[in-house]
């Protein structure tokens, strides 16, 4: 394959064997890994469903591209003639070249790293590799319907959401065409989520904002914003679970219901610090005059 700069691009596919798990989420992963870590795995748990949103488009459209349309893969006679001539002289100097080889050494191509005369020859510059992950084509093909629902990962890179969901005023909005994002993409016609996608967004951007607002309640109370930010992410993901359960073919891939090494490795940092600020109200007493 040879992209727009004239450098050449091998595509490496990755087996859709090697990736057996399903890209549902329990629920209760998501409260426990929130509570847990005093919310530290919201801004993860934003960019990965992000991220998958954003391969699934992605990979989609690159096998839409693929396809090539027949009336345009015919050249006429004189394309296929120049086309040969240029193979068969490419062909002739690399044989001259190669001959000319064994008593001189090749030189080396500085921007390459490959023999000088084979490059002359083929006029192209080394391929890159690309690594495909095909799981994403053991997936439903992606309807019109979805490619406009996922119009905000196309347009927002989820390291850019990230970032702007750390935004104050930002975050809400970007929360709102979020949450109506994964609201549209829920395959139940029949939900309220399904039939007004833009007032399930802004409710549950709303519940998101207030939930972070309970970290100003005095004392030990703050850490009661912990489970409230489970809320609109639970309904969230509740939301994602039909909707993967609904496009994935494979109706037999194991829904991971382990921690991951990063999860646990959250999860002990994060136990270890909600049992320090809780150990901090009663054992320093804070309202004693000095």
């Amino acid at each position: 394959m040879q992209n727009s700069s004239g450098s050449s691009t091998i595509t490496a596919t990755v087996p859709a064997e090697i990736i057996k798990e399903s890209r549902i989420q329990p629920v209760w992963h998501v409260i426990v890994l929130n509570v847990l870590t005093l919310c530290f795995y919201a801004p993860i748990w934003f960019y990965k469903n992000a991220r998958d949103l954003s391969n699934r488009l992605k990979f989609s459209l690159e096998s839409e591209s693929a396809i090539v349309d027949p009336s345009a893969s015919k050249s006429s006679k004189k394309e296929r003639k120049d086309k040969s001539e240029n193979k068969e002289r490419k062909q002739n100097a690399i044989k001259s070249d190669a001959s000319d080889s064994l008593l001189t050494p090749l030189p080396q191509s500085e921007d390459s790293g490959i023999p000088g005369p084979i490059k002359a020859a083929t006029g192209q510059p080394p391929a890159k590799m690309c690594v495909r992950d095909s799981s994403y084509d053991t997936l439903a093909p992606l309807s019109s319907r979805e490619k406009d629902v996922l119009d905000l990962v196309k347009r927002v890179p989820p390291l850019l959401l990230i970032m702007g969901m750390a935004l104050p005023v930002i975050n809400f909005f970007l929360g709102i065409y979020f949450f109506k994002m994964l609201a549209d993409l829920c395959p139940d016609t029949s939900s309220l989520a399904r039939k007004q996608p833009l007032i399930a967004g802004v409710l549950l951007s709303l519940l998101l904002i207030g939930a972070l607002c309970l970290f100003k309640l005095p004392k030990i109370y703050f850490l009661l914003y912990c489970p409230a930010v489970c809320i609109p992410l639970s309904i969230a993901q509740h939301w994602l679970n039909m909707y993967w359960q609904n496009v994935e073919l494979d109706k037999e891939l194991l829904v991971r219901h382990s921690f991951s090494t990063i999860e646990l490795v959250m999860l002990i940092f994060g136990i270890m610090l909600l049992g320090l600020i809780i150990a901090g109200f009663y054992i320093v007493p804070f309202d004693v005059q000095p």
